[in-house]
């Protein structure tokens, strides 16, 4: 039987991950998505978000036109385990409300907003977070973004997960998701410099 830490270790493989948890082990592969992979998109989002939180078709649509190379996906043998979206913005106001920077996209920002990150509620703890953050601070470099910015839903878990991804909560954001009962409506802006 493999320990805790043995089953939720990923190890380097060239440009491949071989990932080991309790539930399989398989190839990871991150790869940009498109419109193609819509009906995959949603499918995460549902396994991810419960119903109140999640994004629509529509608001996908308008991401993956936006900015496309900022929609990046986390495959697990094949199957699509988790997504991401950021993209650049000129700079953080001093108020914030719930992706009120998702509009703010700005291809010569100097920061780069990631406003979304779901892992399929099967692969939560197997590392494929961690990976979809990865490809978002190689994009951020890559764009010559000074500094990522985000919105976490204000629950020890979230914060824990982007702490050890080197996040630092930077502020409350009051009314984040509203609806959200678990965290009273509460988020927290964080970021990491680059």
């Amino acid at each position: 039987m493999l320990s805790y830490h043995q089953q939720s270790i990923s190890i380097l493989l060239k440009d491949k991950m071989v990932l080991y948890n309790n539930r399989e082990k398989g190839i990871i592969k991150i790869k940009t998505l498109t419109l193609e992979d819509l009906g995959d998109i949603v499918r995460v989002e549902e396994e991810a978000w419960e119903p109140e939180l999640r994004a629509s078709r529509e608001t996908f649509i308008e991401r993956l036109k936006r900015f496309p190379e900022g929609f990046i996906g986390c495959y697990v043998n094949g199957k699509l385990a988790g997504i991401t979206y950021g993209h650049p913005i000129k700079k953080i106001e001093k108020t914030w409300f719930h992706n009120s920077y998702e509009g703010a996209f700005n291809p010569k920002g100097e920061v780069f907003y990631i406003v979304n990150v779901g892992v399929s509620n099967y692969y939560v703890g197997a590392g494929v977070g961690s990976k979809l953050l990865d490809k978002n601070k190689e994009l951020a470099k890559k764009l010559k973004s000074k500094k990522i910015v985000l919105g976490a839903r204000n629950l020890e878990s979230n914060l824990h997960f982007y702490k050890k991804n080197g996040f630092v909560v930077v502020g409350k954001i009051k009314n984040y998701f509203p609806e959200d009962k678990e965290s009273n409506g509460i988020g927290v802006l964080m970021e990491s410099v680059l």
